[in-house]
């Protein structure tokens, strides 16, 4: 609006600015690692190979309201506050860049930046960033705008071969075009991104929302009880076990006084036999032929005597069962 920035987002796609030659992340990715990073658990570099660095906190379709994110984040060490710089200025040059976590998952912001500065135009710029992601793997959509505010002069690190320069201006887009696009963009983002991770979670683990840590393979056969709804400081301390170990001094001494966070293993149990009883057969009576008797009548009288038959009596067995 008359030549400002405004953004608001959810989830984790990302908005960036190149200006002179340095490219910045204007938005803040709504991910567990991006509050470990804030509640200063983890770096940055230790982010990035997290094991729960694709945990998404906030999207869309994940519950009845979300909470939108205003803060655009000119200078990182102020992120807290870079609610403020709504309606930053932009200059003639400047190029904004917005991209789903399918690019920014495969390859770093250097690569983002050699690519945007390494082209006049700008269509050969986004062709070459979805290239590098799907070389990369291309394990997740790859989305990617860009659009450069008319006036300037564009900042080209490599040159491009003669002619190249002044045949065209790919992408020129005027500032209410620019703005524009930028609300379509992060509407058509957070939707897609928020309906895949709720898909995904939803599909994967019986708890909705809850945080699965995991143990290296070295780490002693055991169940991790991890109450659901873990927050950062908890999950993070959980993923610092090595071997299994649930000892106190094997963590950081910063965390060691802290309670609660220590995740407790609980054996599995293993199958015990069950002795089941065994039915033993009564003897049965077998009557004999009668015999002849005499009697006070002169007749004779029948006689029948009970021979036990010999039986086997199985031996009891044991028949395992899983208590």
């Amino acid at each position: 609006v008359e030549n400002r920035l405004y953004t608001a987002y959810v989830g984790d796609s990302r908005i960036y600015l190149l200006r002179d030659g340095k490219l910045q992340q204007l938005s803040v990715d709504h991910t567990w690692a991006q509050e470990a990073i804030e509640a200063g658990l983890l770096t940055r570099e230790q982010a990035k190979t997290h094991p729960n660095r694709n945990v998404i906190k906030r999207y869309l379709g994940g519950s009845d309201s979300v909470e939108v994110d205003h803060r655009l984040v000119l200078d990182p060490a102020q992120a807290a506050n870079a609610a403020r710089n709504q309606g930053t200025a932009l200059q003639p040059g400047d190029q904004v860049l917005l991209c789903s976590d399918g690019l920014t998952d495969m390859i770093t912001d250097a690569a983002v930046f050699a690519s945007l500065t390494s082209h006049e135009k700008l269509q050969p710029a986004v062709d070459e960033l979805i290239q590098k992601a799907n070389e990369a793997g291309g394990k997740d959509n790859i989305t990617v705008v860009t659009m450069q505010v008319p006036g300037g002069t564009p900042y080209v690190g490599r040159p491009e071969p003669d002619g190249a320069v002044g045949s065209g201006r790919g992408l020129r887009l005027g500032i209410p075009l620019v703005l524009g696009a930028l609300a379509l963009f992060l509407l058509l983002g957070v939707v897609g991104v928020g309906a895949y991770v709720f898909f995904n979670r939803t599909g994967a683990a019986d708890v909705e929302g809850e945080a699965t840590a995991t143990i290296p393979p070295a780490a002693t056969a055991g169940e991790v009880m991890v109450e659901p709804d873990v927050n950062p400081a908890t999950a993070a301390v959980l993923l610092t076990l090595v071997g299994g170990s649930d000892n106190p001094e094997a963590l950081p001494e910063e965390l060691q006084s802290t309670p609660g966070l220590i995740p407790t293993l609980r054996a599995l149990q293993s199958a015990t036999p069950t002795r089941l009883p065994s039915i033993t057969p009564r003897p049965t009576s077998t009557p004999r032929p009668p015999t002849a008797t005499s009697s006070s009548s002169g007749g004779p009288l029948p006689t029948s005597t009970n021979t036990p038959r010999p039986t086997n009596t199985p031996t009891a067995g044991t028949t395992p069962t899983a208590s």
